[in-house]
Order: C-alpha cells, then sequence, then structure tokens
C-alpha cells in the first residue's frame, strides 16, 4: 500500500489560513513538515536521484518549458525522507518537490 499526496498551495495547509496536514493523522505518514508558509516559490524541477525507480519511470524530457510551476506550499523533508527531485526559484532557496 502507498499514498500519493501531490502539491499544490493547498495540498499541505497554510493556504488562506487552512490548517496544514502535520498535527494529523495523516501528517504522521507523510515525509514531509508544512511549513506554515501560504505562499511558496516559483520555479522549475531539478531531479536529484535520476537512478531512482519512480524517477525514470517519468517522462521528464517531456514535460519541456511546461516543467515549471506557479508556486507551491512549501513543506521540510522530515528526517530519514529521502527528496528525488527540488523546485528552483530564479531566486531563494530550492523547496523539496518529491520526497518519500
Amino acid at each position: 500500500m502507498g499514498m500519493l499526496m501531490t502539491r499544490g498551495r493547498e495540498s499541505f495547509g497554510a493556504y488562506f489560513g487552512m490548517p496544514d496536514w502535520t498535527p494529523m493523522p495523516v501528517g504522521e505518514i507523510l515525509p514531509v513538515e508544512a511549513t506554515k508558509q501560504e505562499k511558496g516559490p516559483h520555479g522549475r524541477v531539478w531531479i536529484l536521484k535520476k537512478e531512482n525507480v519512480l524517477i525514470s519511470s517519468l517522462p521528464w524530457s517531456a514535460i519541456g518549458r511546461y516543467g515549471y510551476f506557479f508556486g507551491c506550499n512549501p513543506v521540510a523533508a522530515k528526517q530519514g525522507s529521502k527528496v528525488l527531485a527540488e523546485l528552483v526559484p530564479s531566486a531563494g532557496e530550492a523547496n523539496p518537490f518529491l520526497v518519500w
């Protein structure tokens, strides 16, 4: 069994003052914690682990110019999780993008 949680500005909470998932039961199984920041950066995806089975199965070269994401809900990787890709803004710090 597994769980996939995609990310957008409202995915992990803190968007428009909504609570985040961290203190909820689902927060215990997520590999990330919400940062309580409502607006994350815009940016491009940077693959860190190209050899990962999931990463290598996705058509990253076909994404091309569409590999730009307009905002995200910032998260922090939990200890022991693996960050497979980051969202890299034109200025500022990268954010975990694909984590397991």
